[in-house]
């Protein structure tokens, strides 16, 4: 390693790509029920954020550091990668294009902006809330938009 910042991000990519493989294993219809369900107790993206909280210390410190842009960017490509081969792995892919000519790389790259603009926000100035109140803030935030740009009213496991 150059110096403690590279082995910071190291560590990083470790990390977060185990958590992708984790997520990665969610169905998909499990992913859109949580979307529109707001009820649901442990909706996939707790457990991410549970995961943040966890090593609440470790992110704070990497996105205090001098390499900041690199370790958000670097973030953003294994993100968005992941969200990306998820969603044409999943089989649902080709089906979600044909809605609304959505774009599944633009949603990935739209998603994972998201989470990780959040994720800025709740270690900085949201620290009093609970990876509970935080996934729950997200999901009234943006998945009304989500929902609607990628037609999820037509998907053969919405809910009743």
């Amino acid at each position: 390693y150059k110096d403690k910042e590279d082995l910071l991000l190291d560590e990083l990519n470790k990390i977060s790509q185990n958590r992708v493989l984790d997520l990665a294993q969610i169905p998909l219809s499990t992913w859109i029920e949580s979307i529109r369900n707001e009820n649901i107790t442990s909706p996939p993206l707790l457990i991410f954020f549970q995961h943040i909280n966890n090593r609440r210390k470790f992110y704070t410190l990497l996105l205090r550091n001098p390499k900041t842009g690199q370790v958000i960017e670097r973030l953003r490509r294994i993100g968005t990668k992941a969200v990306t081969e998820f969603f044409r792995e999943s089989g649902a892919s080709e089906e979600l294009e044909l809605q609304n000519d959505a774009n599944i790389d633009l949603f990935s790259a739209y998603m994972v902006g998201a989470v990780i603009s959040t994720i800025v926000w709740w270690l900085g100035e949201g620290q009093h809330l609970t990876p509970e109140e935080i996934t729950n803030q997200f999901r009234r935030l943006l998945f009304q938009g989500v929902e609607g740009y990628l037609d999820l009213n037509s998907f053969p496991w919405r809910s009743p």
